[in-house]
């Protein structure tokens, strides 16, 4: 009962992504990230007149970046911050995916959690298995830019 629960509670995060603007360029590094705490208090429920406690932890992200292509991280990813910008075309603080053609695509992340309750505040106990949850999918439009040079005004 605690792992219908947990399911029913787990998040369904947004994916977020740099660039912002839903777009992006080929051949540079697409910053991606889930918008999630990697441990999470799921809250109280009540099940057979006791109070059961649930929480969780992500274990992994399975990527699919809607270019064929695909990758695993173990949490959620470093959303893109002005504090730590990112001035190279790939950005080694970051997690991300580098587009190598054109077009739209549809990243989607499905998020692996592992859980635990605890009943009237005893002890944790593990949820057996995993539980998957998958994030809202984020359309994205790969586009190319090219530099040109302008006359002095």
């Amino acid at each position: 009962m605690a792992r219908q629960e947990a399911e029913k509670l787990l998040p369904h995060p947004a994916i977020g992504s740099a660039p912002a603007g839903d777009v992006t360029l080929v051949n540079i590094e697409t910053v991606l990230w889930v918008d999630t705490a990697p441990d999470r208090t799921l809250g109280t429920v009540t099940l057979l007149g006791h109070r059961v406690t649930l929480r969780a932890h992500l274990e992994r992200v399975d990527w699919n970046f809607g270019d064929k292509s695909s990758d695993s991280t173990a949490g959620p990813g470093k959303p893109y911050t002005n504090a730590d910008p990112c001035r190279t075309k790939q950005c080694p603080n970051y997690f991300g995916h580098t587009y190598l053609r054109t077009g739209p695509v549809t990243v989607a992340a499905a998020l692996t959690w592992t859980g635990q309750f605890r009943v009237d505040d005893g002890a944790w106990q593990a949820i057996p298995g995993t539980v998957a949850a998958p994030a809202t999918g984020d359309d994205l439009r790969v586009k190319e830019a090219r530099g040109v040079l302008v006359p002095d005004s």
